[in-house]
């Protein structure tokens, strides 16, 4: 039997790179030119996964954050002392003004953030709460906020101290107010994105600890 070398010509020492030599033809016989590409692929698609994983996962940490700062922005729009007359016998409006425009702010920011995740039951708590807020629309206007096709609001502050304060209080305090729907609301957010990233496993943050993150979250109380 002669040589097989001498199918190829011998074993190429040249820099061709089309020149198929002896171990290119032994590769393919015992199948790991196969196994190389195979596993090539398979390295790429899981590359691709990692970093789709990574980037939903930052996703999920921002829809957080926002959720819990709406939160927190919520159970101080709630605060009673927030709706009561100074010693002069005045509102301070000024107090109040910026209390609902950080709430008109927040809650734009986490209507933007769950209108790009891609977690359902993220996208499915941003429904409700925009539900919510479209329900009230007609009280919210008379307090300067309007609700716009977008889902976003904008606010008047000439508006709001034209508004009744019993209308205000209405809208912002007691249990089962506006605002206590917008901070349950917030809450079922922030919770179901723990929920999810306890699904895909390990997580992703800037420190690289996404566990801490949630592990040290603040919970807000409010007065009813």
């Amino acid at each position: 039997m002669s040589d097989i070398t001498s199918l190829f010509g011998g074993v190429s020492t040249n820099n061709n790179t089309n020149t198929f030599s002896l171990a290119d033809y032994a590769s393919i016989r015992n199948g790991s030119y196969g196994k190389l590409l195979k596993s090539y692929y398979n390295k790429q698609d899981e590359e691709k996964n990692t970093a789709k994983t990574e980037e939903n996962n930052k996703q999920l940490v921002s829809v957080k954050s926002e959720a819990d700062e709406l939160k927190k922005t919520m159970s101080e729009l709630m605060n009673k002392k927030l709706y009561e007359k100074n010693e002069k016998g005045e509102y301070d409006w000024d107090k109040i003004t910026e209390a609902v425009k950080k709430f008109v702010d927040d809650y734009n920011d986490i209507i933007d953030k769950v209108g790009s995740s891609d977690d359902k039951s993220v996208l499915r708590n941003g429904v409700w709460m925009t539900g919510a807020t479209r329900a009230n629309d007609d009280l919210l206007a008379d307090l300067g906020i309007t609700v716009g096709g977008d889902n976003k609001l904008t606010f008047k502050a000439e508006d709001l101290k034209e508004a009744h304060m019993s209308t205000i209080k209405h809208m912002f305090t007691g249990a089962n107010s506006f605002a206590a729907d917008i901070l349950s609301r917030a809450s079922k957010i922030s919770n179901v994105v723990e929920q999810s990233a306890g699904k895909t496993g390990s997580a992703y943050t800037s420190s690289g600890d996404y566990e801490k993150l949630f592990s040290e979250g603040l919970s807000y109380d409010f007065e009813s």
